[in-house]
């Protein structure tokens, strides 16, 4: 292995496989690197691929192995794809600089702000972005007090995106006191604690963005249509609104952004708005970026690699693109009766089935799946499959050794 231009630093998500996807289609060469042979692997346009700890499990072992990789390949970018990775990696900007390779992000400090959830959401605030009510929890035994104070149902969202809190829930609900203290128990007495917020309604929408020394030069707007575990499944491109436009401006502005940035904002029924939080690396629905007309991971590598800022030209709105094993995923936790992990929790199951067949319509595209590369899909949907028959045919082993018992 060697020559790569790019390391793709990634995970088994679509995030790092339309990244792959455009990378070779624009023939640049690239490694992917994740930490397990999954989806990845098995996708025709991805031809060098390597396993490395995931910086979840081992932050240390991850930052070592990058460094190795980053040395073997003789790769001069880097690109990460997901916060974990990109926190380990700007952490060690120092060492993988001295090693040869480029961090292709903003600066440290404004990465590091995104990464922190409160820090970031305060930096929003000073500028004048609307932000949902919150409170820090500084102790556990207040938790249940700041929770009546909000009004339940409570956000509990993880305090940081860094790979140091990857073990708490990346959110969760509570809907009364009992289930804030069992939310509550995978966290230290010590702390950190979540972020609380107030459980909100309405609809996602996203601006995604390239900027160029804190100037925004691309941006597009993205309603979610559907929704599930947090992730926006079915998604469709909208005309850009100038409310959020101007939140975007600023906000980056103000952290002097460079590369690619994601905000999400909660449009409530009122037409109101509040500023959720800003991904800085590729995002979740790149691939209906991608398919609308903005090819973002060739503009990605050219602008670190080369100095030359993104020319783009229409996106095109109305484009829809659903990621189908989330959204089956989806349709799984409304029949098991956990609707409140997706947004469908006044649908029927009758009426959610409808749903998720209704986004296999042929303008509506897909996050992974392509004729000219099926297994990523198959894979993805396998490796949700398998456990959940192995669970499956435990509980009936179990049941049928209960029945013999009580012969």
């Amino acid at each position: 292995m060697s020559g790569a231009d790019v390391l793709v630093v990634g995970n088994e998500s679509r995030t790092t496989l339309a990244a792959a996807r455009s990378l070779s289609r624009n023939e640049i060469p690239f490694v992917v690197l994740s930490d397990r042979r999954g989806m990845l692997a098995a996708s025709r346009y991805v031809r060098s691929h390597t396993v490395i700890p995931a910086p979840t499990v081992d932050r240390a072992g991850f930052a070592r192995s990058l460094l190795d990789e980053v040395r073997r390949a003789n790769a001069p970018l880097l690109v990460p794809t997901y916060d974990s990775a990109l926190d380990v990696c700007n952490a060690h900007r120092d060492e993988l600089r001295e090693a040869g390779a480029r961090l292709a992000a903003a600066s440290a400090d404004a990465v590091r702000n995104v990464l922190d959830k409160e820090a970031n959401l305060e930096t929003a605030r000073r500028l004048g972005i609307p932000c949902p009510r919150q409170a820090s929890i500084a102790s556990l035994d207040e938790a249940p007090a700041l929770a009546e104070e909000l009004g339940f149902p409570v956000v509990l969202k993880r305090p940081s995106a860094d790979a140091s809190t990857s073990r708490f829930p990346k959110w969760s609900v509570a809907r009364d006191t009992a289930e804030l203290i069992a939310c509550l128990d995978v966290y230290p007495g010590g702390g950190p604690f979540p972020l609380m917020q107030e459980r909100l309604t309405g609809s996602i929408v996203g601006l995604y963005c390239f900027a160029v020394r804190g100037e925004i030069v691309a941006m597009f707007c993205s309603r979610a249509k559907r929704r599930a575990a947090g992730q926006n499944v079915l998604r469709e491109i909208i005309p850009l609104d100038a409310r959020l436009a101007e939140h975007a401006r600023s906000l980056l502005r103000y952290l002097d952004w460079d590369g690619v940035a994601a905000l999400a904002f909660f449009e409530t029924g009122d037409r109101g708005v509040r500023y959720l939080e800003t991904n800085g690396r590729l995002w979740g629905g790149l691939e209906g970026a991608i398919r609308a007309g903005w090819d973002v991971p060739s503009w990605v590598v050219r602008y670190f690699r080369e100095g030359e800022a993104p020319r783009p030209g229409p996106i095109e709105v109305g484009s829809r693109c659903c990621w189908r094993f989330g959204d089956l995923a989806g349709l799984a936790a409304v029949f098991a009766g956990n609707a409140w992990l997706t947004d469908r929790e006044h649908v029927g199951r009758m009426r959610a089935v409808g749903d998720y067949l209704s986004a296999f319509r042929p303008r509506i595209g897909s996050d992974v799946f392509r004729f000219d590369d099926p297994l990523p899909e198959l894979v993805e949907h396998w490796d949700w499959i398998l456990p959940a028959l192995s669970r499956t045919v435990g509980r009936a082993k179990r049941s049928a050794r209960q029945r013999i018992g009580r012969e």
